[in-house]
């Protein structure tokens, strides 16, 4: 896989658009040419649960509120950058991901999205920037 590949895609923030989000993500990565795409749409998927939950929760079911995805391959690297229009991820939960084991989220509604994406991807981050987010996830090697 040595494509070098640029996909974009903005859509609003609901339930609606997550069906569209998964295949953009699956058929993105079946042209870039990843062997790894079901867990890296894993990955992707379970951000787009989060923004969209979030977004819900914090303006309600009828809001104008977007989500974007950026996809792009190059080096053997491919690199899933999704934003938000949202307050963004509290800081005690974002730290706590990366030490906390499968046992102790397996009974918790939350980070047990973040959990995964903790060990499914290489590399990931989370920037807010008052109400907005970006949520950067690497995959590195045989993609």
């Amino acid at each position: 896989m040595n494509k070098e590949v640029e996909l974009q895609v903005t859509c609003p923030a609901n339930l609606n658009s997550l069906y569209f989000l998964d295949d953009f993500c699956e058929h993105s990565l079946s042209f870039i040419g990843s062997i790894k795409k079901e867990w890296i749409c894993f990955a992707a998927h379970e951000v787009f649960i989060n923004i969209i939950e979030a977004t819900r929760q914090q303006y309600g079911d009828s809001h104008n509120k977007k989500l974007s995805m950026r996809i792009s391959s190059q080096n053997n690297e491919i690199e899933i950058e999704i934003s938000d229009e949202v307050s963004g991820i509290p800081d005690e939960i974002l730290g706590s991901v990366r030490i906390r084991t499968f046992e102790d989220v397996l009974l918790e509604e939350n980070s047990r999205g973040l959990m995964m994406i903790h060990h499914i991807a290489d590399e990931w981050q989370y920037e807010a920037d008052g109400n907005k987010g970006i949520f950067t996830l690497r995959f590195r090697g045989e993609i």
